[in-house]
């Protein structure tokens, strides 16, 4: 058992802060770079080796909307943007300096998504492909699938979430021909 006590669901918790990205990739990295140069196989049979990948999948887990298809990648992508949004939306009220990436008045989804992918997601998975191969490469042409697609469009302007995604407004404005609820009795 890899732990039997609260430490095991902290450590987890832990693996998905953002703060701790470069770290759980140079691990990884210079794991399998360790066992591959000694073996064609990975072997886990180091405690610390299984706790490391155990953290890793978890940050791979957290961060997975990018690699899905693009279907599923631009649902999850409208979902923590709106999110951040309404960080941002919520940091302007309190007359508070909005955080990078939040201001729906400036953000233009598609570029921040294209960096996302190549600067963290594409390395990060890249690498779980390595641990996991030959069953991963699925991930990665999901990935190059989706940067391509958030590529084609950068030249849209910030604000623009729902015409960007495809999807439906999270505010829908009500028809004319919508009854009032006082008058639907």
């Amino acid at each position: 058992m890899l732990c039997s006590d609260q430490s095991c669901v902290v450590f987890q918790v832990l693996a998905t802060d953002m703060a701790l990205h470069y770290e759980h990739v140079g691990n990884m990295k210079s794991m399998l770079e360790s066992k591959m140069a000694t073996s064609k196989e990975i072997v886990l049979d180091a405690y610390n080796d299984r706790v490391e990948v155990m953290k890793y999948m978890m940050h791979c887990a957290d961060l997975s909307g990018p690699a899905k298809p693009l279907h599923l990648c631009t649902k999850w992508t409208y979902r923590v943007m709106e999110e951040f949004f309404i960080q941002g939306d919520e940091e302007k009220r309190l007359g508070l300096p909005v955080s990078a990436i939040m201001d729906r008045d400036t953000v233009v989804i598609s570029k921040t998504q294209t960096g996302f992918l190549e600067y963290f997601v594409y390395p990060l998975f890249e690498l779980l492909t390595d641990l996991v191969y030959p069953f991963g490469d699925f991930i990665l042409e999901n990935l190059t699938n989706n940067k391509s697609y958030w590529a084609s469009l950068e030249d849209h302007q910030p604000g623009l979430v729902e015409s960007i995604l495809h999807v439906p407004s999270a505010k829908p404005e009500a028809s004319p021909d919508t009854k009032s609820p006082k008058n639907d009795h």
